[in-house]
C-alpha cells in the first residue's frame, strides 16, 4: 500500500471517528488519543516470513496519527514498536515484552472517551496441536519457540481486559500462514469459535447484549 493511499485511507476513516465523538465540547477537550503501533518488516528467525513494507506502514501511520490536521496525538501517548529502530521517532523494539507492556499500559492509562488505536502488521502462526490457539510473533519470536517466545492470542486479551474506552479501533494485516514449515508436521491455523476474541473480549460471545 502506497504512502498517499495509506494516508487517504486513515484520513477518512479519522473523518468518521471524530464526527462519533461527543457532541459536548468539554467531553471532547477531556478526551485524549492512544496509539499503539507494531511493525515488523523482519525476522532474525528465517522460517518466520519477512513483511518487507510494514514498518514502513506503521511509521506512515506514525505521522499521520501524530499529525495536528488529523488526529493529533501527544507523542507522549504513543508507542512505536519496530524490528529496526527509528531515533527520530523515538520507536521501541517490537519484542514480545514490550508489545504486552504497551497493551498493559494502554488498558491502564485510557478511559471511557479516549479513542484508542492498536496497530499490528507482522506475521502470526498457530500455537498447539489443533491450530485453534494463534500467536503474534514479536521481533524476538522464534517458530521453534513461539508457545514461549511470541505473544499468544490469550496474552493479548488478558492485558486488554481492563481497558475501559468506547472508542477502540484495531487495525491487523497479519498472515497466521507466516512462517515455512520444517520437519514436523504444524498444524492448520484457525479462528476458533470466536474469531479476535482478544480485541472483543466479551462481545465475542453471546452471553450479554454487545457492548457500546
Amino acid at each position: 500500500m502506497t504512502k498517499v493511499l495509506l494516508t487517504r485511507l486513515l484520513a477518512g476513516m479519522l473523518a468518521g471517528l471524530l464526527l462519533a465523538m461527543p457532541a459536548r465540547a468539554e467531553e471532547r477537550k477531556a478526551s485524549q488519543p492512544y496509539v499503539v503501533l507494531v511493525g515488523i518488516s523482519q525476522y532474525p528467525d528465517k522460517q518466520i516470513k519477512g513483511r518487507p513494507h510494514a514498518e514502513d506502514d506503521v511509521k506512515a501511520l506514525y505521522d499521520l496519527l501524530t499529525d495536528k490536521n488529523y488526529l493529533g496525538a501527544d507523542t507522549r501517548h504513543v508507542r512505536l514498536l519496530l524490528g529496526s529502530e527509528d531515533a527520530g521517532r523515538h520507536s521501541q523494539p517490537a519484542t514480545r515484552a514490550n508489545i504486552l507492556k504497551a497493551l498493559r499500559w494502554l488498558a491502564a492509562e485510557t478511559r471511557t472517551d479516549d479513542p484508542v488505536f492498536f496497530v499490528f502488521i507482522g506475521e502470526g502462526g498457530p500455537v498447539g496441536d489443533l491450530g485453534d490457539r494463534r500467536c503474534y510473533f514479536a521481533s524476538d519470536s522464534t517458530f521453534k519457540g513461539r508457545a514461549k517466545d511470541a505473544v499468544a492470542a490469550e496474552e493479548v486479551g488478558e492485558a486488554l481486559k481492563p481497558l475501559k474506552s468506547r472508542r477502540f479501533c484495531v487495525m491487523l494485516d497479519v498472515d497466521f500462514k507466516g512462517f515455512t514449515g520444517g520437519p514436523l508436521p504444524v498444524a492448520e491455523p484457525t479462528l476458533g469459535k470466536s474469531p479476535y476474541k482478544e480485541f472483543l473480549g466479551d462481545d465475542a460471545t453471546d452471553e450479554h447484549a454487545p457492548r457500546p
